[in-house]
């Protein structure tokens, strides 16, 4: 989980000691990205940069970040619901990773 000014994100970070790994498992989930898309409900942010020491699979709230006191547990509800569609739609995958 990450918190942010205006915005509440959770994620799939893939970041080992191998680079290469990282990037081919990327590869494999993105491979499948409309399924996963379709099962979590939404779109997700896809951030891969070649050469960076991790890539990213994530979904932001648009409730709001820190910033957003008053909201504060609308957002914390939304963002502890994003992180549990999101292992629940990418566990069958990441079972199946090298």
């Amino acid at each position: 989980m990450e918190i942010l000014k205006n915005v509440g994100r959770v994620g799939l970070y893939l970041y080992s000691s191998n680079k290469e790994l990282d990037c081919r498992r990327y590869e494999i989930l993105e491979s499948n990205k409309s399924e996963i898309e379709k099962t979590f409900g939404e779109s997700l942010e896809w951030d891969f940069k070649l050469g960076r020491i991790y890539q990213v699979i994530r979904s932001g709230t648009e409730k709001g970040g820190l910033n957003n006191d008053e909201n504060w547990s609308k957002i914390q509800n939304d963002m502890v619901d994003r992180l549990i569609r999101l292992e629940k739609v990418l566990r069958s995958y990441l079972d199946k990773l090298p």
